[in-house]
């Protein structure tokens, strides 16, 4: 199935955490100029609520993005012209709500006081699963209370 002519699509994700992770699946759009002035997709993203909107970058053909990490929002622009039509893209993306690997010298950089918290522990979303690799240096040991 292909996507349709003179399309305008804007969607919009955001997050409470530090973070989106875009992967793109799949991408195949009009293969235009460099400019991608035909068939494109857009990133841009904003830091933070009434901030400037930034443009990442504009992609077309089977170029796929490489995986994109923003902070704040993300905002995909998909604009299509009168002319041909392709696949399209599919993408997935996650945010940093928790999750990371630590070290030693992490921990001391996040938290003088070594306290470890996730991104937005305070908005954790039900049946979330996190993972947290923990990493002491050689010959020490790590203590969770």
């Amino acid at each position: 199935m292909q996507y349709k002519n003179n399309l305008k699509c804007e969607y919009t994700i955001e997050t409470k955490s530090e973070a989106i992770n875009l992967r793109f699946l799949d991408f195949v759009l009009e293969t235009g100029r460099p400019d991608c002035k035909f068939d494109n997709l857009t990133i841009a993203g904003k830091t933070f609520p009434g901030s400037y909107v930034y443009t990442r970058n504009t992609y077309c053909g089977d170029n796929s993005p490489e995986s994109v990490r923003m902070r704040g929002t993300v905002i995909l622009t998909f604009m299509t012209d009168r002319w041909v039509t392709k696949r399209g893209f599919k993408l997935e993306y996650k945010d940093d709500s928790c999750g990371e690997t630590i070290t030693e010298e992490t921990v001391i950089e996040k938290k003088p006081t070594k306290q470890l918290e996730g991104g937005s522990y305070r908005y954790y979303q039900p049946k979330i699963k996190c993972i947290w690799n923990i990493t002491a240096p050689a010959n020490q040991i790590v203590v969770l209370q």
